[in-house]
């Protein structure tokens, strides 16, 4: 009697206590981060709202806070949560880390891996032993990767593929290579047959060795990180059609960042096999290659102190790297003379780049003004000094105005073109002696089933975006095109086995973005367009492209009438794009002549490397060229995601807890931005569309049974 008095006659006070009541709430920081907090009222008609948080009181808009379910805390799949939300998300990712549970699960065929930046005991070799053997069902990269081995051999679901995506630092590297380890620990343990059990050891002992070689070629120090790598990688498992053992494997190579060879930003490096082969080199070798001398001797390292690579806090140790490498090139049949030729290779690319050049003022000609280190090159690269010295100092040659010589820019574009040609060559040799151990001859007769790993470069938005960033941006739009389509289809097959109707749901959807780039008289043929003009310029490509792509949403033009940028709405954001050189990138031309002087070297190693390797033919030292890096990448990519269609996928996302690559720091904006930028928040709001509530049997019947009919 009392209660209904109060609540019916004094309506105004129950109100004030009612409002009063203090309430576990999420908020968004004005720093960008969710936190918790306690809602202590609302005021100003519920459009701010009080918050404490520990021992300070803060107002903030009433529809920057969330309501609290602390059940969804516990969630080791996002998918389950009862609230399906960005605030509660990045919480339970951050309790997880906060534990060392740095795996998250978002659904069956997605996993969240939070880079530790320090070893964790959930990645140790027990706990891969607990996977192995089906002893835990806690969310990991290798439950992914056992997750597509059952599908593949036991439900017979067809090939596989594992998508690992990420920003820089983010831990795509070391996630690739615990994945390569589990799967051929994981076929080892179906078969019983000795000679099969030892060739799939053999296949994954050298996958694991394949790594110190590949990094020191491929990994360079960046700004985000300390072993990036700057290329990516597909690496294809092939195993028994029957008894499911690990037989061969290859490797594929896309879109190496060539221009670190001879230019890296301020406080990054380049690759690492220079700094271990100047710190590992014998005296011997260091004399013969041409008196070699420290990373600061050389225009294109670029060292400083502060510069130096770091593991856990401490200085690699380059000589024990090296090392590495030259056992690892044993291993891979590379042999004594290969090995010459290699590290020739590689001091005449410091040799080269370490001449510079000046202007002749009476003809306004290049002059070579230190010519010693491209003799030393020359001597190491075993061709015609005078030759390559005209490479570099001739634009072009004609029959009808015979030689014309190139400024200094000119010559020095020219000397770059040879190095980077050199480097490329180079690694794609090394990975051609790896997959030539990886294959395995014996094997081929026999129907393999595969597993596709994929580690692609994450979305870059540098200070100054250029062609390779539109390269690598449009690699991840196609990737995450395919994302889309997988989350879109399991969400209509989850409503159909929970015999829902769904009413509305949208296809997420970056077509626009994808035909803006690689459509007819889109981007990339634009420039194809530009660079097939002998006159072709970076303002005429930009001023096209205005003209010819101003109609798609996802175009932005600039407000500035200089033809200098364009803008592209990316799924990640919008981001501005400079065309200084774009069109020189694109051609990424050698002159023809430089072709036949490296193909004449009487190092056959040197003369097969890449682009010198089928030299020219008679006739063709004025050939203009037929494939640009633009047409070529976008075919192998092409071809890549037709593959890829053909599989059936898992992805992994990767994720950098913070900036500053500090272990045990979990910066929630930081989070939040990549979660966004790889399609993790797009795929909650799809889910919201569809069929928002999602609580399990168990969990709805916790919640609600003080108010569940009784009969």
């Amino acid at each position: 009697f009392f209660f209904f008095f109060f609540f019916f006659f004094d309506l105004p006070f129950s109100c004030f206590l009612v409002t009063q009541m203090a309430e576990m709430v999420f908020y968004l920081h004005p720093d960008g981060d969710w936190r918790t907090g306690m809602k202590l009222d609302s005021h100003d008609g519920a459009k701010k709202t009080t918050i404490q948080d520990g021992k300070h009181q803060l107002s903030v808009p009433g529809d920057h806070t969330h309501p609290f379910h602390p059940e969804d805390l516990r969630c080791v799949d996002l998918l389950r949560m009862t609230d399906l939300h960005a605030a509660p998300l990045l919480h339970c990712i951050k309790l997880r880390f906060e534990k060392s549970q740095h795996y998250t699960a978002m659904g069956a065929g997605i996993m969240l891996s939070v880079n530790p930046y320090t070893p964790s005991p959930c990645d140790s070799k027990d706990a891969m032993q607990q996977h192995l053997l089906e002893t835990t069902s806690s969310p990991h990269s290798w439950r992914i990767a056992h997750m597509a081995y059952h599908r593949l051999m036991i439900e017979n679901h067809g090939n596989q593929s594992i998508l690992i995506s990420g920003v820089s630092g983010a831990g795509k590297t070391e996630t690739a290579k615990m994945l390569v380890e589990y799967l051929g620990a994981l076929s080892e343990l179906h078969t019983h047959h000795p000679i099969q059990r030892v060739d799939a050891r053999q296949i994954n002992t050298a996958l694991q060795a394949a790594n110190p070689i590949l990094e020191a070629f491929g990994n360079a120090k960046t700004v985000a990180n300390e072993n990036s790598s700057r290329f990516g990688k597909l690496t294809r498992l092939l195993f028994h059609g029957t008894s499911g053992v690990l037989m061969a494997a290859s490797m594929e190579t896309y879109l190496l960042e060539k221009s670190r060879v001879v230019k890296q930003l301020p406080g990054e490096l380049n690759y690492h096999i220079f700094y271990q082969f100047l710190a590992g080199a014998t005296p011997e070798q260091r004399k013969a290659y041409g008196n070699l001398g420290r990373p600061e001797d050389y225009r294109c390292l670029h060292q400083r102190s502060n510069d130096v690579r770091s593991q856990s806090g401490r200085p690699v140790d380059l000589k024990a790297e090296f090392k590495d490498v030259v056992a690892a090139m044993v291993l891979f049949n590379i042999t004594d003379t290969e090995q010459d030729s290699i590290f020739r290779v590689l001091a005449a690319i410091l040799h080269l780049q370490n001449f510079q050049f000046a202007t002749d003022q009476a003809t306004g000609k290049a002059r070579i003004e230190n010519v010693a280190p491209l003799q030393t090159a020359a001597s190491l690269l075993q061709v015609d000094f005078e030759g390559l010295q005209s490479t570099v100092l001739e634009k072009a040659r004609s029959r009808h105005t015979g030689v014309i010589y190139a400024t200094a820019a000119e010559a020095e574009d020219s000397r770059d073109a040879i190095s980077k040609a050199l480097y490329l060559g180079l690694f794609e040799s090394i990975v051609g002696k790896v997959n030539g151990v990886l294959s395995n001859a014996s094997f081929a007769v026999i129907a393999p089933k595969e597993i596709l790993l994929l580690d692609m470069f994450g979305f870059e938005a540098c200070q100054l975006n250029s062609f390779e960033q539109l390269c690598i941006n449009y690699a991840n739009e196609a990737l995450q095109h395919h994302y889309n389509e997988y989350t879109f289809e399991q969400e209509r097959l989850e409503a159909r086995a929970e015999q829902i109707t769904l009413q509305h749901l949208d296809r997420p959807t970056n077509r626009r973005c994808l035909d803006l780039i690689q459509e007819k008289r889109g981007v990339l043929a634009v420039l194809d367009e530009e660079a097939a003009f002998k006159l072709g310029s970076d303002e005429g490509f930009t001023q096209k492209v205005w003209e010819s792509c101003e109609g798609n949403p996802a175009f932005g033009r600039p407000k500035s009438t200089t033809p200098t940028t364009f803008t592209i709405h990316h799924y990640a954001g919008p981001l501005e794009y400079h065309t200084r050189d774009w069109v020189d990138k694109n051609r990424d031309t050698l002159q023809p002549y430089a072709i036949s002087v490296i193909h004449a070297s009487a190092d056959p190693c040197v003369a097969g490397l890449g682009v010198f390797r089928e030299g020219l033919q008679s006739g063709e030292v004025h050939r203009r060229p037929t494939h640009t890096v633009a047409s070529r990448f976008r075919q192998q990519l092409l071809s890549l995601m037709d593959e890829l269609g053909r599989t059936e996928p898992q992805f992994i996302r990767c994720i950098k807890p913070n900036d500053l690559k500090h272990p045990h720091h979990f910066h929630g904006p930081v989070v939040q931005s990549q979660l966004t930028a790889c399609g993790v928040l797009q795929t909650i709001a799809m889910k919201l569309q569809g069929y928002p509530v999602r609580i399990p049997h168990a969990a709805m019947w916790q919640r609600f049974r003080l108010i569940a009919p009784r009969h």
